[in-house]
């Protein structure tokens, strides 16, 4: 049976040792010169390149990916690296704009979400995948605005705008 060439090769996987989990694994792949690093949580498999060759270096920088996985898992940041909340923020300017310029919206429009989005939105749900935003978040993005004793139109707006990325 053939391996896939992305695939970890068995001789090179190392665990990671000194009270990391068994799950942390340095690996190498056929695909790539570098060393990989895994860790499987919550259901998924973490995995990013090392970026180096060397295995001691390697080795360490799993302890800090771990540790990053931590500190994102303890302060329910997203552990994904994709911005997708922002990505699908600067898409639905685009297609507004495309709307505004056929007549379709307001040109006021965009210029309303885009003051939303840069204030408010993107600074809080910067760095979530649009998949991981729960309504907790939600809930805690709406309990902020709301002490800044906005009129409740405004905070309607801000939460269509939301939804618009959804």
């Amino acid at each position: 049976m053939t391996r896939h060439r992305s695939s970890a090769i068995p001789d090179s996987k190392t665990k990671i040792t000194g009270g990391y989990p068994s799950k942390l694994v340095i690996f190498q792949v056929e695909a790539s010169p570098y060393y990989w690093v895994r860790y499987f949580t919550k259901g998924k498999i973490y995995r990013k390149s090392t970026k180096t060759t060397n295995k001691n270096e390697a080795i360490a920088f799993a302890k800090v990916f771990y540790e990053d996985i931590l500190l994102k898992e303890r302060n329910s940041i997203p552990l994904g690296s994709s911005p997708s909340f922002e990505r699908c923020a600067k898409e639905l300017l685009i297609k507004q704009e495309e709307l505004i310029l056929r007549g379709e919206r307001n040109p006021l429009l965009n210029q309303k979400d885009t003051r939303i989005l840069k204030l408010d939105l993107l600074p809080f749900f910067r760095g979530y995948d649009i998949k991981e935003i729960k309504y907790k978040n939600l809930e805690d993005y709406i309990s902020g605005i709301a002490k800044r004793n906005l009129a409740s139109a405004t905070i309607k707006k801000h939460i269509n705008l939301l939804g618009k990325n959804f």
